[in-house]
């Protein structure tokens, strides 16, 4: 009987080390990509909210006089140049009641998501008093989130 032996080639002490160095290797940058992918994420999610707060903070005193004078064409016009912003997906100012005054949604229908949602209250100052008049609220939404942060990774 012919009988052929089969014999285990031994692995290197070479090729032992380089297999775990590369496979700790390649664990320890995903873990680094993730978290400066963490990271940068939250800067960008910031950086909308502070955009958002910004606008409210700059329309309020206008949008407190269209609604003092109830110049709805002034509400409309405001709340269309609000959403010409690219990372606004939606516009609202409603009176002290909670009825919409005027409102602004994003052609491409995007949902507003609570976390990237800005109010401001609006007030009028009659010298003596603040009388509570509506609100301006202004959103955006997660998916232009995901749309902005790449652009800000790759520095387009």
């Amino acid at each position: 009987m012919n009988s052929i032996i089969h014999k285990k080639i031994p692995v290197s002490l070479a090729q032992l080390l380089l297999r775990r160095l590369l496979l700790a290797y390649i664990a320890f940058a995903l873990a680094i990509t993730g978290i400066q992918t963490f990271i940068e994420y939250r800067v960008v999610r910031q950086e909308i909210i502070d955009n958002l707060q910004s606008m409210a903070s700059t329309f309020s005193p206008g949008a407190e006089s269209a609604l003092w004078e109830l110049q709805e064409a002034l509400l409309n016009s405001m709340v269309n140049g609000i959403g010409a912003n690219p990372v606004v997906v939606s516009v609202d100012i409603s009176d002290s009641d909670g009825n919409i005054s005027a409102s602004w949604r994003a052609p491409s229908g995007l949902q507003a998501s609570p976390a990237l949602t800005v109010q401001q209250t609006l007030y009028h100052n009659d010298g003596n008093s603040f009388k509570l008049l509506g609100s301006l609220r202004i959103a955006s939404s997660d998916a232009v989130l995901t749309e902005v942060a790449p652009q800000n990774w790759t520095g387009r």
